[in-house]
């Protein structure tokens, strides 16, 4: 018997699948290109970290001393919308750029995919060592490219991507970058345990018009408005499919996401610089009780739909937009870190700290801040 899967709430998608394959069960696509066939493996003393060329994806994130990859999530091509199986499956961490979900009716007959271009396609490799790549991708229907640099911090179970984004087409344009980081068994479970700075929020079924209609704060988002029921963010023991959007205090200089497993110890974070990317997107799913997938969605988007939408009424949330405005040209640096910990099991869920020059988890230092 099938079962109905929403992909992730913020794309309003609906696909009748089987079950779900786990990046290593992953079918190639119909033209041929494996993700399976094209991983680029970039490590160091700590740290081993796994990209597909096809589509760009992140698809493993381990410590050598303790090796469970988080970054499990998979799609398979049937499973894909319809404009898109022709292309890379969504897998892991992967980069949503032009908009975050679907594309207009128009924008679909013009060839346009879910989520852009980029996770679609081949990337290009100018240069690889083992701890560091440097890739890029060109839209040519979207009209936007971009280069990226994966750095693998010496010494330090870490890395730094930064992307620059440009603009190529003659006519500037609403756009919109979100980093897709999606978390699948065995580190996703019911006992995962998840931290953020985030502050103000809202769920996206309930956000369009007015996204200050049902607003609340982290950790407590409101699930259900008829039966009055909310949920703790921190927590993924309570099975509701949803997706929770936040921004984060104004005073804050940096966003940050957490997971913890309690089974393993490991913890997975990301930090970036909320002037880049200024609102979160919590996806959580569920099939037949159980964990399936957690975004963990950093980026330019807070309501989830087509630009239209988005353009005919004041959708703003305290002020701040769901896309952004690329200019003729323009081009758009962004950066984020992203890196993991072997700590003790069963530890109460983690809390992050980051200054200017540190990056602290429970009040002890772990690193320097390299953004």
């Amino acid at each position: 018997m099938k079962n109905v899967i929403n992909v992730y709430g913020c794309l309003l998608l609906t696909l009748l699948v089987g079950s779900c394959q786990t990046v290593e069960e992953s079918k190639a696509p119909e033209n041929g290109i494996s993700p399976a066939d094209s991983p680029i493996v970039l490590q160091n003393n700590l740290l081993e970290v796994r990209i597909e060329q096809y589509g760009g994806h992140f698809t493993g994130l381990e410590l050598k001393s303790n090796p469970i990859n988080p970054l499990t999530w998979a799609l398979t091509a049937e499973q894909m919308p319809a404009n898109n199986k022709n292309g890379a499956p969504f897998m892991g961490h992967f980069l949503c750029l032009g908009r975050w979900g679907g594309p207009s009716e128009g924008e679909i007959a013009a060839g346009i995919p879910h989520n852009g271009e980029q996770s679609n396609t081949l990337w290009q490799i100018s240069s690889l060592n083992e701890t560091e790549v440097i890739m890029s991708n060109e839209a040519p229907l979207d009209g936007l490219s971009v280069q990226r640099r994966v750095s693998l911090l010496e010494d330090e179970p870490a890395f730094l991507v930064e992307e620059r984004f440009v603009n190529t087409h003659s006519l500037g344009r609403v756009s919109n970058v979100v980093q897709h980081v999606t978390l699948g068994p065995p580190f996703l479970s019911l006992q995962t345990l998840f931290n953020s700075n985030a502050k103000q929020g809202f769920n996206q079924k309930l956000s369009y018009p007015d996204p200050h209609a049902y607003a609340y704060e982290w950790p407590n988002a409101i699930i259900d408005t008829t039966a009055n029921r909310t949920n703790d963010l921190r927590r993924n023991d309570q099975v509701d499919n949803f997706v929770s959007t936040h921004l984060f205090d104004n005073q804050d200089k940096f966003g940050w996401v957490s997971a913890y497993d309690p089974k393993s110890g490991n913890l997975l974070a990301y930090v970036w610089r909320l002037e880049e990317y200024p609102w979160i997107n919590i996806w959580s799913h569920f099939i037949n009780d159980q964990a399936f997938a957690k975004g963990l969605e950093f980026g330019t988007t807070g309501i989830g739909r087509p630009y239209q939408s988005l353009l005919e009424r004041d959708t703003r949330f305290h002020g701040v937009n769901s896309w952004e405005y690329m200019d003729a040209g323009q081009k758009k640096d962004k950066t984020y870190l992203c890196f993991m910990l072997d700590l003790e099991p069963d530890l109460p869920n983690p809390t992050l700290n980051i200054t200017e020059a540190d990056i602290s988890v429970n009040g002890q230092r772990i690193l320097a801040n390299p953004l």
